[in-house]
């Protein structure tokens, strides 16, 4: 084999490799959003993945979730019930539980951070108290969200939970109106 072959070869494997195109894209589980809650001093997390088997007529979802002594645990719990490997290359919601301080922001925020690099552009959101199914509210959920997000021109992105040295102003969501507004203080309820 020539020079010039062995280094095509060698630069094609190191770009699969790079790429992460071991696995198709149509074989991964992208996530779309993330939803946390916290029940009965456990958390509870709901992965909202786009259902890429579910036809052509409009979009599709399906949901993954579990429970965990914490949140990471109850994220890594969700993850294991999934088959493919996680693509969180197109996440572009969070919702963080009912409320959220100041520490649980930046907790949820930089382990959604770690899962989600290159950070893609992120929409936070404080969920509110009400009981919510994941299996059959989540997709309605993030639908409403990013409605709410576009109709009022509200943005808290991942980036912004951690810039703001004294606290961040985070939307919320309520079912009954849509919409609420958070100021998680740091150093204040």
């Amino acid at each position: 084999m020539s020079v010039q072959k062995v280094k095509a070869c060698l630069i094609l494997c190191v770009a699969v490799l790079l790429c992460g195109c071991g696995q198709a894209l149509s074989e991964r589980e992208i996530v779309r959003a993330v939803f946390f809650a916290q029940q009965q001093g456990q958390y509870s997390v709901c992965l909202l993945l786009a259902d890429q088997n579910g036809g052509e007529d409009g979009v599709h979802y399906k949901t993954a979730s579990a429970r965990g002594a914490s949140p990471a645990q109850a994220l890594h719990r969700t993850e294991d019930t999934l088959p493919g490997q996680l693509y969180y290359g197109l996440l572009d919601l969070a919702a963080l539980p009912p409320g959220s301080d100041w520490q649980t922001a930046q907790t949820l925020g930089t382990l959604l951070y770690d899962k989600a690099q290159p950070a893609p552009e992120l929409s936070v959101f404080v969920l509110d108290d009400a009981a919510h199914s994941w299996a059959q509210d989540a997709a309605n959920l993030y639908e409403d969200m990013k409605a709410v997000e576009q109709e009022y021109a509200l943005h808290c992105g991942l980036q912004q939970l951690f810039t703001q040295a004294d606290g961040c102003a985070v939307p919320g969501y309520r079912t009954d109106s849509g919409d609420d507004f958070y100021l998680l203080a740091k150093d204040a309820p």
